[in-house]
């Protein structure tokens, strides 16, 4: 049986990347005061983008059960970092919208990005750095 290496593939390399820059954010989060969340609830605002929402695209584009991005937006609520709303199209629906609590903690967390992506220019350099976000903007598909 022949065995294939494939720990410096593209999907492994971009994987163990994520996995240390969510690392650093959470760390830097829970420096912060934000000592509680959890890599899936950071997600729920990164998929926000700041803006309101209501569950079923929130959990189409998180990749989730609507019953799970429910969940993990309920327990932000309990945070007081969002609030549900009723949906004006379809009552039975809700939005999620950002406290401003919840805009507090995502300056913070852009703060963090911020420090994170100089982290890694100064251990890379400059040029690869450069490389690295142009690669990573261009469309793959």
């Amino acid at each position: 049986m022949i065995k294939i290496d494939l720990t410096d593939n593209i999907k492994g390399l971009l994987l163990a990347k994520y996995e240390w820059y969510e690392s650093n954010l959470l760390a830097s989060l829970q420096h912060q005061g934000y000592q509680n969340l959890t890599a899936n609830q950071v997600r729920v605002f990164g998929q926000l983008k700041g803006q309101s929402k209501n569950i079923s695209d929130l959990a189409k584009q998180l990749g989730v059960s609507r019953q799970a991005a429910q969940k993990t937006v309920s327990s932000l609520v309990d945070y007081g970092l969002l609030e549900l709303k009723p949906c004006t199209e379809n009552k039975s629906a809700k939005v999620v919208h950002i406290t401003n609590k919840g805009h507090d903690m995502r300056k913070v967390a852009g703060e963090a990005m911020g420090n994170i992506e100089e982290k890694i220019r100064l251990k890379i350099g400059e040029e690869p750095f450069a490389l690295l976000k142009t690669a990573l903007s261009c469309d793959w598909d």
